[in-house]
């Protein structure tokens, strides 16, 4: 692969660095080519765990929201029972009030705009209601996680049939006693695992590097990489406690596999120009030749032992 030490030269110029010093750090860099090499790569896993941000928020969000629904409505959060002295459930009311107001902000913007009107001037048509599916697609993913907390579990003392939790736990996370048997270790347990992936989440959308950083010992590229995909892991979990007909389904996507994959070594290699290829007979290259001329530009599927493979230019 010729003049790769080049490649990334510019790309260099263009970022500061106190961006690039954790890479420097942590991935065993020798030149400038590896340490832009390691930034790439990292970029490439990022951009890998988008979809299973986005999935397990819709899922978990939407799980959530179904159990409530069936059993107290539309607007379930204004009639079910909660501790009202609670600071989780107290976030929680104030993130579906928060939701409303950016719809009505929103909406105040659109009709200003339509009707040609100046923003202290008063809007002629009334404010709409918006619906539960509305409200609900406006929540942050924090309101999610506040709702996994004992102030809306049933406490012991108490005989209503009004509360989220325990009785709605197993249809909104079928599995959870993979976690424990107990409903309020579990529910704590789900508590943290998905308020981990959330802070993750923003760690990745605010472009901070993705590993986590040991609290004794320098990092390797090896041990960045076994943090990421830890995280990766938790993810895939916290799938599963939400059904098994789900978890397998979601597997066939291959969405987690195809992260793992990107994070790992050889992978890291690659963009750094030190991995291994694989080489190939003359013949061999004469019959890829036109394969890989067309990979250039969009995949190439290729279907083997009832898998299918891509083949697609990387670098």
């Amino acid at each position: 692969m010729k003049n790769l030490t080049q490649t990334y030269s510019a790309l260099n110029l263009h970022l500061t660095q106190s961006r690039l010093h954790p890479y420097k750090l942590t991935f065993d860099v020798n030149n400038d080519h590896e340490l832009m090499g390691a930034y790439i790569w990292s970029q490439q896993v990022a951009a890998t765990m988008y979809p299973l941000f986005h999935f397990i928020e819709i899922f978990a969000r939407n799980a959530i929201d179904k159990a409530a629904k069936k059993r107290f409505g539309d607007y379930w959060w204004d009639t079910f029972e909660y501790d009202h002295d609670d600071k989780s459930c107290e976030k929680f009311i104030g993130n579906i009030k928060r939701a409303k107001r950016s719809l009505k902000n929103n909406w105040e913007s659109a009709e200003r705009e339509r009707l040609g009107l100046d923003f202290d001037d008063p809007i002629p048509t009334p404010i709409p209601t918006f619906s539960h599916d509305q409200i609900i697609a406006a929540t942050e993913f924090s309101t999610w996680t506040f709702i996994l907390t004992n102030g809306f579990f049933k406490p012991s003392n108490s005989s209503s049939s009004q509360y989220l939790w325990p009785s709605s736990l197993g249809s909104a996370f079928p599995q959870y006693n993979k976690v424990s048997s107990s409903p309020v270790d579990a529910l704590k347990h789900m508590h943290d695992y998905l308020t981990d992936i959330r802070k993750y989440r923003n760690r990745v959308f605010h472009h901070e590097p993705i590993w986590t950083k040991g609290s004794t010992h320098r990092l390797t590229s090896i041990r960045a990489i076994q943090t990421i995909r830890q995280k990766i892991t938790k993810m895939e979990y916290f799938l599963e406690l939400m059904g098994k007909r789900l978890h397998k389904e979601f597997m066939t996507t291959n969405l987690i596999n195809h992260s793992k994959r990107i994070c790992s070594l050889q992978e890291l290699y690659m963009y750094q120009n030190k991995g291994k290829y694989v080489q190939f007979t003359t013949k061999q290259k004469r019959l890829l030749r036109k394969k890989l001329s067309i990979a250039q530009q969009e995949t190439v599927f290729i279907s083997y032992n009832e898998k299918v493979f891509g083949l697609t230019h990387i670098i």
